[in-house]
């Protein structure tokens, strides 16, 4: 079957519904807008240039959702990747609601993962933006209606209403970290169960202007995966907001809404995400470990693209690379050799539609360009005794994650938009886990 083709309105939670490989077979993820400001879509724009925001020293990817917030570029971004089916979910309309001043000219901004507020300082140091006023505010709630009509209007001048997803995403109730499972504190319940009460508003809302959309939701018991960093449980939720079982039945109460003639086994779809798992565990929860080992493995990461020819692997070492290499079977499957000295610097590149296969390695820095069409791929590596980073700039962009180890990012051919970002430390073990950026 041919994969359709999605963007995404909304947080991780929804964008984590695409990344099994059951869901990669069927989906490809055109646009991805994270926690913007859904009912300020078509406010006006500060006109910063791109590469004033760019240019900042943050991440590449809260870049780009900066400047979909501060220039309202994310109607045209949309537009732009013409998807079949458009997801929406509203979690981010919980959040703290920032007004944004600028020659005149306003925005608002919601977002409840990095603080934004705090990103725009460093756009302050820039001297041309130092009379930038951020402030905090209570948004009215007919000015939230009235912006979530608009994008209502537009999603159905722009797609077949039956494509189009509402996803009603719920606050975890719990955690489980390792084999253990917690309750939040009090506080955290009670503020939950507000956000919830927004959130769930404004979904209805939606759902009314929206009478021929797709609806799913999420149950009512979600454990979340606690992440390692996230050092005080008591204090903080985890940062993932679904288990991997949650995942996967959201993920296939979608399919069955959206692809009603699609057939397949669900048991089989659930032994072959996880490999573990048995009826039995039906209504449990999955260990974190467990869903690392079958799903976010390199091996089976690149194992699990079918049509490898559709894209360009651009890799590009940090720091160290040679330990644990011996267990990078995928290496074959890429066609490179991957000699890698301790600590060396190394870069390749995978072609596949093209039979193009590059890799170099050295003790020295390496510094190297490939052109296809009119796109300029930038590779640069440093390993630990040479400066110790990677970048992966295409066309002025740096999209490398510049972690220890495999800085990968994979290009879909087909209009040169970079699909996915991943690292895998080989230092950290031979497990090879992989960690994917947005």
């Amino acid at each position: 079957m041919e994969k359709k083709h999605i963007s995404i309105i909304g947080a991780c939670t929804s964008r984590n519904l695409f990344n099994s490989c059951f869901m990669k077979e069927l989906f490809d993820v055109d646009c991805y807008v994270f926690q913007r400001c859904t009912w300020d879509f078509f406010g006006e724009s500060l006109n910063i240039p791109k590469e004033d925001i760019f240019g900042l020293n943050i991440p590449e990817f809260t870049a780009r959702m900066l400047w979909y917030a501060l220039d309202k570029v994310t109607i045209q971004q949309l537009e732009k990747a013409k998807s079949e089916y458009l997801l929406i979910d509203l979690h981010q309309i919980r959040a703290t609601v920032f007004k944004v001043q600028y020659n005149g000219k306003t925005v608002y901004m919601q977002r409840t993962g990095n603080n934004d507020p705090n990103i725009i300082e460093e756009l302050k140091k820039n001297p041309k933006y130092s009379n930038i006023i951020v402030e905090k505010v209570e948004p009215d709630e007919e000015l939230i209606k009235s912006g979530l009509s608009k994008l209502a209007e537009w999603v159905k001048s722009h797609y077949d209403e039956s494509k189009v997803i509402i996803h009603f995403c719920k606050n975890a109730t719990k955690f489980r970290k390792y084999n253990e499972i917690y309750d939040f504190n009090e506080l955290q319940i009670k503020r939950n169960a507000e956000g919830l009460a927004i959130v769930e508003k404004y979904t209805n809302f939606l759902k009314d202007e929206l009478k021929n959309a797709v609806y799913i939701e999420d149950g009512n018991e979600i454990v979340a995966i606690y992440n390692e960093n996230d050092s005080l449980k008591d204090i903080q939720p985890p940062s993932e907001h679904l288990s991997g079982l949650d995942n996967i039945n959201i993920s296939l109460n979608l399919v069955n809404k959206t692809i009603p003639n699609l057939s397949y086994e669900k048991n089989y779809i659930l032994e072959k995400e996880y490999d573990f798992l048995e009826q039995k565990y039906y209504n449990q929860i999955i260990d974190f470990n467990d869903i690392k080992k079958y799903i976010l493995n390199i091996n089976n990461y690149f194992s699990n693209i079918q049509n490898l020819q559709d894209y360009i692997v651009v890799i590009s070492v940090k720091d160290e690379a040679s330990t644990n290499s011996k267990y990078f079977r995928a290496k074959s499957l890429l066609g490179l050799k991957f000699n890698v000295g301790y600590r060396s610097s190394y870069i390749a590149i995978v072609d596949k539609s093209n039979n193009f296969v590059y890799e170099d390695s050295s003790q020295e820095k390496i510094n190297y360009n490939y052109a296809i069409n009119d796109t300029f791929i930038n590779i640069q590596s440093a390993g630990f005794n040479c400066g110790s980073y990677s970048k992966i700039i295409i066309d002025g962009v740096d999209y490398s994650p510049n972690k220890r180890g495999l800085n990968i990012v994979l290009i879909r051919k087909k209009d040169f938009v970079v699909v996915e970002k991943i690292r895998c430390d080989f230092l950290a073990g031979k497990d090879l886990f992989i960690e994917k950026f947005y």
